[in-house]
């Protein structure tokens, strides 16, 4: 009899037949055996100590294995080695990237957030992310759509990682890595800024961490204002901050919405927008309302200011979509 067969014939049995037995198996084996293995994992089935053991240890080791598997990965991509010619990671192995990554992502899932290893995972998650991101810049894989690879958007990856590290208390610090996790990153081809600000905006767990948020994103753009005055006119790092104001500026506006306090972001929004040309601004500006907002009584208020008050000249698509609504 095979052990599914005696298990489940055991499963449709009384407690006074299983007991009956178990008592006639252990008469059937010799004393030698009895005392050096069935009595000591009686003893240790019954209290159960040896299980829990096994369990915590296992747990222990799991982590600590995963943990030094993902550091190692991430160096290694870090050095280039899955995607230039090395001897440290095999040529076979650069191409299955993937489903490594695949792998971690499943295995750090698992981790509970509450437990010993949360901050761990929370941290190894976001590595991850912040590699494929790179990825989407720079070749760093054998792949130019890292995230599309492992079959997981990059909105969806950047919502496992904000939730995590949420898990663990919203704290300023945790914050700015959420902000500059959706704002200042390389995307892929399927995915905006706006798309990861949403998922942002849409975590913070109270109005308290939506207002905490507004000021760590402006204190951010504080910083990075001043860096500004110090870059060259051309430099690509110039650009970059400009990009990262633009986006934080955006986020604040989402948050604003969200809250019912769309007024004072419009007019920060206006003040900070690295924009030159100010219709550009407005477009960008109606384009963030429609996104987070999706009514037309906040785009109409607003691109009536900025005609009236500001003299902004907008585009005919802006202009058409206003005379429909005047119509309406």
């Amino acid at each position: 009899m095979k052990i599914q067969e005696l298990r489940s014939k055991l499963a449709d049995a009384s407690k006074e037949d299983v007991e009956c037995i178990a008592a006639e198996i252990y008469k059937l084996l010799p004393k030698a055996k009895k005392e050096s293995d069935a009595d000591p994992l009686i003893e240790s089935l019954l209290s159960h100590d040896e299980i829990k053991q096994m369990k915590s240890k296992d747990k222990e080791v799991d982590f600590d294995s995963l943990k030094a598997e993902v550091e190692e990965f991430l160096n290694n991509v870090d050095q280039g080695y899955y995607y230039e010619p090395n001897r440290i990671v095999p040529k076979s192995k650069r191409s299955k990237w993937r489903f490594e990554v695949k792998n971690y992502v499943k295995r750090l899932d698992a981790v509970p957030m509450n437990e010993t290893y949360s901050a761990e995972a929370a941290r190894l998650m976001r590595d991850l992310y912040l590699r494929l991101c790179r990825g989407c810049g720079y070749y760093i894989f054998s792949s130019e759509d890292p995230f599309r690879a492992i079959g997981i958007t990059q909105t969806d990856f950047y919502e496992r990682v904000v939730r995590r590290s949420f898990a663990l208390g919203v704290d300023d610090d945790t914050i700015k890595k959420a902000l500059m996790d959706a704002t200042s990153v390389f995307l892929d081809r399927e995915t905006l800024h706006a798309f990861l600000e949403f998922v942002l905006v849409s975590i913070l767990p109270t109005s308290d961490s939506r207002y905490k948020t507004i000021g760590v994103a402006m204190s951010m753009i504080e910083e990075m204002e001043k860096e500004l005055k110090k870059e060259n006119k051309y430099s690509n790092h110039r650009y970059y901050l400009q990009s990262n104001i633009r986006n934080l500026c955006d986020t604040i506006l989402g948050i604003g919405i969200w809250l019912g306090e769309p007024d004072d972001a419009i007019k920060y929004y206006w003040m900070h927008d690295e924009e030159k040309d100010k219709e550009v601004t407005l477009y960008r500006l109606l384009q963030t309302i429609d996104f987070f907002e999706g009514g037309s009584e906040l785009w109409r208020k607003t691109y009536e200011n900025a005609v009236k008050v500001r003299k902004v000249k907008p585009r005919s698509s802006l202009y058409e979509r206003y005379a429909k609504l005047d119509e309406s």
